[in-house]
């Protein structure tokens, strides 16, 4: 962050700081959401119905076809 420079009417007339590069940031986030969509593509277009429970037993995930199969809805996770 910047800090602003003041004069003695307490009127703002300039801001110093430095821009920040946000390039990197940016295209490691659209890379990681880019692998999220094709992970649960290629987990919903399989046939077999999948699962994925956290150490405590909650249920953290599933496929399309866990859906189909056992008639199981987003609102009963």
């Amino acid at each position: 962050m910047g800090r602003k420079a003041e004069n003695k009417f307490e009127k703002i007339k300039g801001v110093e700081g430095s821009p920040r590069n946000l390039t990197e940031r940016k295209k490691a986030e659209k890379k990681s959401e880019l692998a999220l969509s094709l992970l649960q593509a290629t987990l919903d277009s399989t046939t077999d119905a999948i699962l994925v429970v956290n150490l405590s037993g909650k249920i953290t995930s599933y496929n399309k076809q866990f859906r189909l199969m056992f008639n199981h809805s987003q609102e009963n996770s």
